[in-house]
């Protein structure tokens, strides 16, 4: 009677640990403000998780050069990013998809039609975990960039400011943290996104 007992109680010890475990991992996943209205995003939480408005896809360089002329034919800005064997073009970058509405809104104006493209990419850095400074700036420098996307104040490391492991991502993560004009904001994000794709894939 004893030993039961004894199981019972540790039965219900483990059952109360598993769910206190379980609620904080769905405590830190799940948007429980109900803030979340937009019927297109799931309501899971989106942190690490960027919004690409994509204008077209290419599977030439030549094709997509193109491209690009004719957007700055037009004054659109743009980036081309080479992934997965395509070449991406795309015009706005932001941490939700209603983010996107105005500059999607532009493109439209101008004889396009975007979509918009979410990509995870808080284990871009993986693809150097065999340096560990490469991949503590790299880490440190994708989780900057994700608050500048959600608004938030980033900070550099004082050894990244002596000694940055990469400078082109340095300098647009400096940009990001004194910049004032929002327009100039959206095209140095986009410009970052493309530095992190071009050095990790």
């Amino acid at each position: 009677m004893i030993k039961k007992r004894e199981i019972d109680i540790f039965g219900v010890l483990l059952g109360v640990v598993i769910g206190c475990v379980l609620g904080f991992f769905l405590s830190t996943r799940i948007d429980i403000s109900g803030t979340n209205n937009n019927n297109d995003d799931p309501v899971i939480s989106q942190y690490g998780y960027v919004h690409l408005l994509q204008i077209n896809r290419y599977s030439s360089p030549t094709d997509a050069s193109n491209c690009m002329e004719t957007l700055r034919q037009k004054d659109l800005f743009a980036i081309c990013v080479y992934q997965n064997n395509y070449y991406y073009i795309y015009g706005g970058i932001s941490n939700t998809s209603s983010g996107l509405d105005v500059k999607n809104s532009l493109f439209e104006s101008k004889g396009y039609s975007p979509i918009v493209k979410k990509e995870y990419i808080l284990d871009k850095a993986n693809s150097v975990l065999d340096s560990a400074e490469d991949y503590e700036f790299w880490d440190e420098s994708i989780n900057n960039f994700v608050k500048s996307l959600e608004g938030k104040p980033i900070a550099i490391s004082s050894k990244f400011q002596i000694d940055p492991v990469n400078l082109d991502m340095f300098s647009c993560l400096t940009l990001l943290q004194t910049l004032g004009n929002e327009e100039l904001i959206n095209k140095v994000r986009l410009q970052t996104y493309q530095i992190m794709i071009d050095n990790l894939g």
